[in-house]
């Protein structure tokens, strides 16, 4: 027998079936055609199947022994002449499973048909729903559109209204606040009068502290101008005789070690002795002769220079309110895109200060004294 053409063993519920039915029939009786096969079990009929069904009710050793004597007394040949369904179970077998077969390309068909209408319901619902997705958009749009005209016209209608309420109150604001600018003006005009004045007084003050401190610092390292002021000095000499030249001390010990050749300026009959005062300033030179002394002083050249600087500033004061101080552009330029003629000028007491500063280093200003 086939292991694998779908039969199963017999159970003891199988036979108590057929002998309850052969029971019922006589002895005599013709048995009803076999029943329809369910699944891959087929019932089959025999003779002594009460005498069988008898024995199983016994127990289940007795229904062993039975099965193992049937399966020794089993012949094909008497299945065949009493017309059983053994006798045909590889067919039947073969049968079911072409049936199972057809039965499940069916359901193969059958669910590849339902995979195909799936995926179509699939791409269906989704061009639904990008349909669904642009008419929500077109929607948003288009209702933010309108939401955006009557926003602009409102605002429209506002700014017209609020421009015009606004030019009329700022009309009556302007008047006062012109009057109000037009006398900080004036106090500004003259506040940059009174600053430029203090300014230049300011600037003055310092060129001359400048001035002074660079001639001190000059005459205290450069030797040059002590024999410039010597040279100088013995040219303004002209009587015979003896000259002496008085000098500060440290001005005394830079005249001697510049070895400076000073009795070339001396004239026909004249002498010279150089020597140090305790009493001499740094920077001034006193020239003594047989009837005259002259001193030489960048003491007196200074002071003259700030005569001059007051005596300017004095006349620039006067004329400040002749002059249109708006007129002049202040605005910063830089030096390379100046040209001569834009370049604006620097105060005209701090440029004399400068001037009269430079002439300072060069020869003071001879005092000539005649000795009682």
């Amino acid at each position: 027998m086939p292991e694998e053409s779908g039969f199963q063993a017999f159970t003891a519920e199988d036979f108590e079936a057929l002998s309850s039915k052969g029971a019922g029939q006589g002895a005599g009786a013709v048995s009803p055609p076999p029943p329809e096969p369910s699944g891959d079990f087929a019932l089959i009929e025999f003779e002594e199947e009460a005498l069988i069904s008898e024995d199983l009710e016994g127990g289940e050793t007795q229904a062993e022994e039975e099965r193992t004597k049937l399966a020794e007394t089993f012949s094909s040949e008497s299945f065949v002449r009493e017309d059983s369904l053994l006798t045909n179970a590889e067919a039947y077998a073969a049968s079911i499973r072409d049936e199972a077969d057809t039965y499940r390309q069916g359901l193969v068909g059958k669910t590849e048909d339902l995979n195909r209408e799936a995926e179509r319901i699939r791409k269906e619902a989704e061009h639904l729903k990008t349909r669904a997705e642009e008419e929500r958009s077109s929607a948003i749009q288009a209702a933010e559109s309108e939401v955006q005209s009557i926003r602009d016209a409102a605002y429209q209608e506002g700014f017209e209204s609020g421009l015009e309420q606004g030019t009329q109150q700022r009309y009556a604001e302007t008047e006062v606040l012109g009057l109000q600018v037009v006398e900080v003006i004036e106090q500004l005009r003259t506040l940059r009068q009174t600053v430029r004045q203090q300014g230049e007084e300011e600037l003055v003050r310092l060129a001359q502290n400048l001035t002074r401190q660079v001639v001190m610092e000059e005459l205290a390292v450069n030797p040059k101008v002590i024999e410039n002021l010597a040279r100088s000095a013995l040219k303004e000499v002209e009587e015979h005789g003896k000259i002496h030249l008085y000098l500060h001390p440290q001005d005394y010990e830079f005249l001697l070690n510049s070895e400076t050749d000073l009795e070339r300026y001396l004239g026909e009959e004249q002498t010279l002795t150089i020597r140090a005062s305790l009493d001499a300033t740094p920077g001034s030179i006193l020239v003594e002769g047989d009837e005259t002394s002259v001193e030489f002083t960048f003491q007196n050249q200074l002071e003259r220079l700030d005569r001059m600087l007051v005596e300017h500033l004095s006349e620039q004061h006067a004329r400040m309110h002749e002059v249109e101080m708006d007129a002049y552009d202040f605005t910063p330029r830089s030096a390379d895109s100046q040209t001569p003629a834009e370049a604006p000028s620097s105060s005209p007491a701090a440029t004399e200060s400068s001037a009269e500063a430079d002439s300072a280093t060069s020869v003071p200003e001879a005092e000539s004294s005649t000795p009682a």
